[in-house]
């Protein structure tokens, strides 16, 4: 009677640490997927959230120069005082021309290092995975109705996302969004699901 007892518990016997280990593996590289993912999200949502705030900061520059470029324009209409007006207008809208230039690139430039911070970050630790994200910076400029120059960003960053998606466990993502804050400032979100 204690035979083919012995003989049905010596498969688990023998082969249950076996199976065990290899559970605890698996756990244990699904727990280093997610906390990558996670990690790489984290950098995405500071490079973002400083992209934000750098946009920002460089609006406030653009409309200070607009309420110069608009006092010289409505200078440039009294013709006792059009010429020198006229060319403080053209100044101005040159210098707000090439702010705007340089926003886009840099924010251009720092939208594509985030992603390629987070790329490089989940290769070093050799985790499989799809980033979601525009190749190109979402950001799109509202005109002045008076001069007919960019002066705000739009507040609709609705395309500001991103999603990090483990290739081995297809479960498993890490979506980032920039979001702004009440007091104006920049900030991100993580959803882990």
């Amino acid at each position: 009677m204690l035979i083919p007892f012995l003989i049905g518990l010596l498969p688990s016997l023998v082969l249950g640490p076996a199976w065990i280990l290899e559970i605890y593996q698996a756990e244990m590289q699904w727990q280093k997927t997610q906390i990558g993912l996670d990690n790489a999200a984290i950098l995405l949502g500071r490079n973002d959230r400083d992209l934000m705030n750098d946009v920002f900061e460089s609006e406030v520059r653009l409309e200070n120069l607009h309420q110069i470029l608009h006092k010289a324009l409505s200078c440039s209409l009294v013709p006792a005082t059009a010429t020198p007006c006229q060319i403080v207008s053209r100044k101005t809208q040159l210098l707000i021309q090439t702010l705007i230039l340089k926003t886009k690139e840099v924010a251009q430039f720092k939208w594509v290092r985030g992603g390629a911070n987070a790329r490089s970050n989940l290769l070093r630790q050799k985790i499989l995975f799809t980033l979601s994200r525009s190749s190109f910076w979402p950001g799109k400029l509202q005109t002045c109705s008076f001069c007919h120059l960019g002066i705000h960003w739009a507040e609709d960053f609705g395309e500001l996302k991103s999603e990090l998606r483990s290739s081995r466990y297809p479960s498993s993502s890490v979506k980032v969004a920039a979001l702004k804050t009440s007091n104006g400032d920049w900030s991100y979100r993580l959803w882990a699901q």
